[in-house]
């Protein structure tokens, strides 16, 4: 035979479990990422501000900590 077929017993209750932990955990991400983009609107109803703010970040982050990290980790 070219592959076997192994028997996997789940409990149902176990698998529902799961998906309802997943389930959860998304909806809980998602009520968090939504009431934070809400706030921020709020708080910053010009884009212009907000997007000045995450370009200066993430430059930051581009320009000087990933290849520092990076330096770091090969000279280890």
């Amino acid at each position: 035979m070219l592959y076997s077929k192994k028997k996997i017993s789940h409990s149902k209750s176990k698998t529902l479990d799961y998906l309802f932990i997943i389930n959860y955990r998304n909806l809980v991400c998602t009520s968090i990422f939504m009431i934070t983009t809400a706030c921020i609107a709020a708080v910053f109803p010009d884009i212009s501000a907000v997007l000045s703010i995450l370009g200066g970040l993430c430059s930051v982050t581009i320009c000087y900590l990933i290849p520092s990290n990076h330096n770091l980790k090969n000279n280890l």
